[in-house]
């Protein structure tokens, strides 16, 4: 099923920031870091982004975060793509939390701030030992507003314990079955993310 969003009469402000944070650390393959990947495709173009009012931002992290996208870079759907593609694998000990500052960073390099600002983590499992406690690195985003959406490997992740909403969180078994959760995910995301005074019309097609 394929969702296609047709807007009229948006003004010209940017509505809603996203960011994606994938998980390159050295626990993940490459097949399983190519379907994150994938499943970040899914939603930009299922979802039919119109970058003039949405903007979209994508890093990849392990030891180290690195941005493929920029939040004011993207102009296009094809532009995020392309961005997409380059990723780099990262590797090294999983830094949940340079991920976070530096996806605070994006939200923060915007000129003027979004309605809405959502932010997408994958995670394998938990973050390397000596790194900053998580609750810690979340309480920018908190007086943001911006809005968790959790996929993780592990129902220990302490990252659930960050989402204000239980179902904000999705579980998968792996990385290699993520396409099963994106129809719970990208619904919901589009339903955080909707566009305040927008007149929209859903197709199912």
């Amino acid at each position: 099923m394929w969702l296609q969003f047709i807007f009229s009469d948006l003004p010209v402000e940017h509505r809603v920031d996203i960011v994606f944070l994938v998980d390159s650390s050295v626990e993940v393959t490459p097949a399983e870091f190519r379907e994150q990947l994938k499943a970040v495709s899914s939603i930009v173009e299922n979802m039919l982004i119109l970058l003039r009012e949405v903007r979209v931002s994508l890093l990849c992290y392990g030891a180290d975060a690195k941005v493929s996208v920029k939040l004011n870079q993207a102009t296009t759907s094809n532009n995020f793509i392309e961005g997409l593609n380059n990723s780099q694998f990262i590797g090294g000990e999983r830094r949940i939390d340079i991920a976070l500052h530096s996806a605070h960073q994006q939200f923060q390099s915007v000129d003027k701030p979004a309605s809405k600002r959502l932010l997408v983590v994958f995670a394998k499992g938990r973050q390397a030992a000596g790194a900053l406690p998580l609750k810690q690195v979340v309480e920018p985003f908190k007086d943001q507003g911006v809005r968790f959406f959790m996929v993780v490997t592990s129902e220990q992740n302490e990252l659930k314990n960050l989402v204000a909403k239980s179902g904000n969180v999705y579980f998968t078994s792996s990385f290699m079955a993520l396409q099963n959760i994106l129809r719970s995910l990208q619904p919901d995301i589009i339903s955080e993310g909707k566009l305040v005074n927008a007149r929209k019309k859903i197709v199912v097609t």
